[in-house]
């Protein structure tokens, strides 16, 4: 009876290590996700050049455009992210949704600029520094 009791035993801790194993790797591909989110609007910024841009797309369009990414990584970030990396996250999506609106509103919009690309860097890094303390090997 013991025996079985402690077969039973590792079986149970070693499908509970798989299953933590496996939402390890979820959060860690989510959070790539997001990252490769943040990742193409900052390229936009810092050297469109990298990007395959269609024809004479303006930057508004094409923040617009990387910003529905971000959203939709954000998405799964929220689903399976811990409590830190979801308020990061929704830090840095607003940052991003931010810049996004100032680029397609109409108005004065150069003197918010640089701020605005600052603050969502900023909110990218902390989101960035989050993920690494979490699923980094």
């Amino acid at each position: 009876m013991v025996g079985g009791a402690l077969t039973w035993l590792g079986g149970w801790l070693t499908q509970r290590g798989q299953s933590n194993n496996r939402r390890t790797e979820i959060r860690r591909d989510a959070y790539a996700g997001l990252i490769d989110g943040f990742d193409e609007l900052q390229r936009l910024w810092q050297a469109p050049e990298t990007l395959a841009l269609p024809g004479e797309q303006k930057m508004g369009t094409a923040t617009g455009i990387a910003v529905g990414r971000i959203q939709q990584a954000y998405g799964v970030v929220r689903l399976v992210g811990s409590d830190d990396a979801r308020a990061k996250a929704e830090a840095a999506r607003s940052a991003a949704w931010d810049l996004s609106n100032l680029l397609n509103t109409p108005g004065h919009k150069l003197a918010k600029l640089g701020a605005t690309l600052d603050s969502f860097n900023a909110a990218a890094r902390e989101f960035l520094h989050q993920a690494e303390s979490e699923v980094a090997p």
